[in-house]
């Protein structure tokens, strides 16, 4: 059933990549040529939209090459932001060098730049609110996966005590198999 949840989740969370970032094309041609020139000027050709729509699939399919899709549980929140500003850094240079060979005048290197801070700030903040949501529901209980710990030495006591700390990991231990019992550790199994 985890895996099938997870399955869910990770489609989920490629689709709203893909959709935030396809957004924050838009949005950043607001930012650039509404807010920052006063030029209405703002991007909705069909051409437009399906750079934005290549280049959110694109970013997408860089982002599950590089494993940022998948369990949150033992992934840094630190090293996550880093690897999407990078990702997004890359891939942002990788499209103004497409729009420079293609010859394509009409395009802005300060727009490009509001596209990369928009884009890599709207996945960011989703992905902490995913985390953040996930996080809370397994401290209720929720999305568990159960842990059978072999063994009732001081690796196995101080490996239930670390879990016992860290509820939002959401693991539940079922027990543990030993030749002997210890009355201090959960239920054992055998």
């Amino acid at each position: 059933m985890i895996r099938k949840n997870q399955r869910l989740i990770n489609a989920l969370n490629i689709a709203s990549d893909a959709v935030l970032v396809f957004a924050a094309y838009f949005m950043a041609s607001f930012v650039r040529y509404e807010l920052f020139d006063g030029v209405a000027r703002i991007v909705t050709g069909l051409s437009d939209a399906w750079v934005a729509f290549i280049y959110a699939a694109v970013l997408v399919f860089v982002y599950y090459i590089a494993q940022l899709y998948g369990s949150y549980r033992f992934k840094q929140v630190g090293d996550e932001i880093l690897t999407i500003f990078s990702i997004n850094a890359g891939m942002t240079l990788g499209l103004m060098a497409v729009l420079y060979l293609a010859r394509s005048l009409d395009f802005s290197r300060g727009m490009l730049f509001v596209f990369w801070l928009t884009s890599s700030a709207l996945v960011v903040t989703k992905r902490i609110f995913v985390r953040r949501i996930l996080r809370y529901y397994r401290k209720l209980g929720y999305n568990q996966k159960h842990v059978i710990i072999v063994g009732n030495g001081h690796f196995a006591k101080q490996y239930m005590e670390d879990i016992r700390k860290n509820p939002h990991l959401g693991f539940s231990i079922d027990g543990y198999l030993s030749r002997a019992e210890k009355p201090e550790l959960e239920k054992c199994l055998g």
